[in-house]
C-alpha cells in the first residue's frame, strides 16, 4: 500500500514538473530564437523608455513646443558655435522639413568674405532668400542665416524669422520673452509698423557697441512674424 503511494506521489511530482517546463519554454526564447531574455526589471524599464519616447513624439506634433525662444536664444548667443548637420537633424526632430537653401558670399561686391547658407524650414511656408511668406493654413516656418567661422565648418546664426498661424506657439513664445527679461522698447521697427523688444547681452570686450538681444514683432491677428536676434553692432 505504501509503495503504490509513493509510485502515485512520484508520479505526480513527474507530472507538475513537465508542465512547468512546458509553461516555461513557451514563455521564453533561445538565443537561436530571438533576443535575450529580459528580467522583470529590464521589461519594465524598456516599457517606459518606450512611454518617454511616445510622450516626445506626441509633444513634438504640438506647434507650442516646435523652435523656441528658448531655443532661440540658446543659438544666437555668440558662444554657441553648430554646424549644418546640427540644424538638419534639429529640425528633421521638430519635422519641419527644409524648404529652401542657398549658399552665397555675403557683401561680395564690397570685398567682404562671410561665406554664408540662407536656410528655411517649415510646413506650407515657401522662401525665395529674400521673401519668406506662407503658402497656406495652418503653418509654421524658421528662417535664418548660418555664417561660417574660419574654419569653413562650424559658424553661427545671429536671427531667427519665424512665421506661423498657430495662436498657441505665439502667446508661448510671447510669454517666454518677457519672463527672459525682454523688455518693450518701440513700436516702431527700422520704419515697419511692429513692436521691440530688447534685453541687455552678457559684456563683451570685442563687441563695437553694447550687445543686445532683441524681438521683432511684425504680428497681426492669426497671421505671427515674430524675429529674434543677437546684435553687438558689427556688421555681418
Amino acid at each position: 500500500m505504501k509503495k503504490k503511494k509513493i509510485i502515485r506521489s512520484l508520479l505526480t511530482l513527474f507530472a507538475v514538473s513537465l508542465v512547468l517546463c512546458i509553461f516555461s519554454a513557451c514563455h521564453q526564447k533561445s538565443p537561436s530564437e530571438g533576443g535575450e531574455q529580459l528580467s522583470a526589471e529590464d521589461s519594465t524599464k524598456k516599457i517606459a523608455a518606450d512611454t518617454i519616447a511616445t510622450e516626445v513624439k506626441e509633444e513634438v506634433k504640438d506647434n507650442s513646443a516646435l523652435f523656441t525662444y528658448a531655443m532661440a536664444m540658446e543659438i544666437i548667443h555668440p558662444k554657441y558655435k553648430s554646424d549644418e548637420k546640427f540644424f538638419a537633424s534639429l529640425f528633421d526632430d521638430l519635422n519641419l522639413p527644409m524648404q529652401y537653401s542657398e549658399r552665397y558670399i555675403s557683401d561680395a561686391d564690397w570685398g567682404g568674405d562671410s561665406p554664408a547658407i540662407c536656410y528655411c524650414f517649415g510646413n506650407n511656408v515657401n522662401c525665395d532668400f529674400s521673401e519668406f511668406t506662407s503658402t497656406e493654413k495652418p503653418y509654421y516656418g524658421v528662417q535664418f542665416y548660418f555664417f561660417f567661422d574660419e574654419s569653413r565648418k562650424t559658424g553661427c546664426v545671429t536671427r531667427f524669422h519665424i512665421i506661423t498661424s498657430d495662436d498657441a506657439w505665439y502667446e508661448k513664445f510671447m510669454a517666454d520673452m518677457k519672463a527672459d527679461g525682454q523688455k518693450f522698447v518701440s513700436n516702431d521697427v527700422y520704419g515697419k509698423k511692429g513692436k521691440m523688444y530688447r534685453k541687455e547681452a552678457d559684456p563683451d570686450e570685442n563687441a563695437p557697441e553694447q550687445p543686445y538681444y532683441y524681438v521683432y514683432d511684425y504680428s497681426t491677428e492669426g497671421a505671427y512674424d515674430v524675429e529674434v536676434s543677437y546684435e553687438d553692432g558689427a556688421d555681418l
